[in-house]
This record gives C-alpha cells, structure tokens and sequence, in this order.
C-alpha cells in the first residue's frame, strides 16, 4: 500500500512540476462545457478584439449581458484565458493565437 502511495505521488509531483516549469495549467485543454472547479454548466468564452457595442447585433449583446461572451480586450497574451465560470467565477484555459502569414507572389 505504501508503494502505490509513493508512486501516486510521484505521478502528481511530476505533473506539477512539469505544470511550473512549462508555464502550463491543468486546466489549459480543459474543454468549456463545464468548470473543472465546480462542475457547472454555466460557463462563459472570452473573445478578443476590438469591441464596440454598437456594432454587434442582438443576439450578441444578449449573450454578453448574461456573461456567456466576455470581452478580454484588444491584446492576446500567452495567458489569455478562454473560459470563465458564471457560478464561482473561476478562469481557465489558453487562448491559441493562429497567426495568418501573407504570403507575397513576386
């Protein structure tokens, strides 16, 4: 028994350190449909960019309102979160920058 203690806890000692050293959450490819700290459903998705309120539609305004978007600015960080949970207000996730290249024909 004490064996598998060990072991446990080695497993989990690595994980966390590899979490420190690699600059990584647990909970970074956490999917959004539920929050990994209470388990709730309601779960809101950040979005980038400029905002401005009179340029988005209804249905937007709507979703921002009951916290299901959240405005995070015009700047992605590496430690741009992508969920937030309504419930206990708990962040988590990584926000993946796909950076379009042009590609000049001359």
């Amino acid at each position: 028994m004490k064996k598998i203690k060990r072991i446990f806890l080695a497993i989990v000692l690595v994980v966390v350190f590899s979490c420190l050293v690699f600059n990584k959450s647990p909970y970074d490819n956490y999917l959004g449909d539920r929050c990994p700290k209470c388990k709730s459903i309601h779960v809101g998705k950040f979005f980038y960019g400029l905002y401005k309120p009179e340029r988005e539609d209804s249905a937007t305004l709507e979703k921002i309102e009951k916290c299901l978007l959240i405005p995070g600015g015009c700047v992605i960080y590496d430690f741009s979160p992508r969920f937030r949970c309504i419930d206990c207000h708990f962040i988590w996730g990584k926000y993946i920058l796909i950076r379009k290249e042009t590609i000049s024909t001359e």
